[in-house]
């Protein structure tokens, strides 16, 4: 049976266009002359046909350029969007998983074990063998190098063409940022840089404020580094930004927030979740390091976001919990992308990887995650 005008019409705007109550009576109006027109019975079977092309003319001209232009921002990828299942896993395995797009693979830990998942060939390798339980939230890896921490503040480096374990690392807190040959971890007193080729390390930052709310971020060869300062009972973040090429500090950011949140440096700006915890809500931010010009984003309430370039994901309210969705920011607006539309499992914990690809978990049975190449 086919369905009747009015759900027709309801189904073929979309959710974020609102016709006023005068247009939609016209294209109701319009519809059922179309239906009640006398017609030779051996073309009944086309009625509906010509009802729809009635009613999409209709819209065109009335909210066409509206229509066509929110249809038309929607950004396709060349890559679709990629469910990885992998069974017998525990779910916390997964939440802090690494994504490697050079060699798409999969990296996590389960237990005292570190695996390397195939999107290849969908197989499962063994990097790792620890004695302890590996520790999740200490864990780095690219193509050539693995690092791991385990139930102490201990730190093992493994190459991974070689198989050798070069060094060990004491009194690491566990903010550990890798890239290429060098990486950047945090202990007590600050942060440090190693080469992993040479061993050669040094002191890249000394703590000076009471505390963080968030990990470092590296980009490129910028690394920005958060601390949280409170002066004259008031609080402020300030971010120290360096060259880690040169070892150079090369700029200091303040901002009048108590915390700041996920910072992630992308396209000269400095992204973060800011607030003054209880006294206002979360706001989505950014500080341009070309004139150090403090932007905020107009975003729908969040608890978590992830960045890279113009898109953005947002952990959005979804009913009575959230799931994450997919934006695009074009002048600092942000506008919703279809890519996990058809998803009705909730998603969590969006991160993107250096090269542009988006991975969240899902919370269904199979506890399957989800990659979006957007780049």
């Amino acid at each position: 049976m086919s369905k009747n005008i009015k759900q027709l019409l309801d189904e073929t705007i979309p959710s974020d266009i609102t016709l006023s109550k005068e247009n939609k009576q016209k294209i109701l109006q319009t519809a059922n002359t179309h239906m009640k027109r006398s017609t030779p019975p051996r073309r009944k079977l086309f009625r509906p046909i010509f009802s729809t092309l009635a009613i999409i003319g209709l819209l065109i001209i009335l909210i066409g350029p509206s229509l066509l232009n929110r249809l038309s921002s929607y950004e396709t990828f060349d890559t679709p969007l990629e469910k990885i299942t992998i069974p017998n896993v525990d779910y916390s395995s997964f939440i802090r998983s690494i994504f490697i797009r050079s060699t798409n693979e999969l990296i996590f830990a389960d237990n005292k074990i570190i695996y390397s998942y195939s999107l290849t060939s969908h197989s499962q390798q063994v990097l790792v063998k620890s004695t302890e339980d590996i520790d999740i939230y200490k864990m780095a890896a690219n193509e050539n190098w693995l690092v791991w921490g385990k139930g102490n503040d201990d730190i093992y480096i493994l190459n991974r063409k070689t198989q050798m374990q070069p060094k060990q690392l004491n009194n690491v807190i566990g903010d550990l940022q890798l890239k290429e040959n060098r990486m950047i971890y945090s202990d007590a007193y600050g942060y440090n840089w190693i080469n992993l080729t040479t061993m050669e390390e040094g002191i890249i930052h000394e703590n000076l404020g009471i505390g963080r709310n968030s990990k470092a971020d590296l980009y490129e060869n910028i690394l920005v580094i958060p601390e949280q300062f409170k002066t004259n009972n008031s609080n402020e973040t300030v971010f120290y930004v360096y060259d880690i090429t040169t070892l150079e500090q090369i700029g200091k950011y303040k901002v009048p927030y108590k915390s700041a949140e996920y910072v992630t440096l992308v396209n000269n700006k400095i992204y973060a979740a800011f607030s003054n915890e209880d006294e206002s809500p979360t706001i989505l931010g950014y500080i341009d390091l070309s004139n150090g010009n403090f932007h905020q984003i107009k975003t729908p309430p969040f608890n978590n976001f992830a960045i890279y370039k113009e898109f953005i994901a947002l952990s959005v309210k979804k009913n009575n919990s959230d799931t994450v969705k997919l934006y695009q920011l074009q002048d600092d607006v942000l506008k919703e992308l279809p890519t996990f539309n058809n998803i009705n499992e909730r998603l969590v914990v969006p991160r993107f990887t250096d090269d542009g690809t988006l991975i969240v978990n899902g919370e269904s049975a199979d506890f399957s995650m989800y990659i979006q190449v957007v780049e």
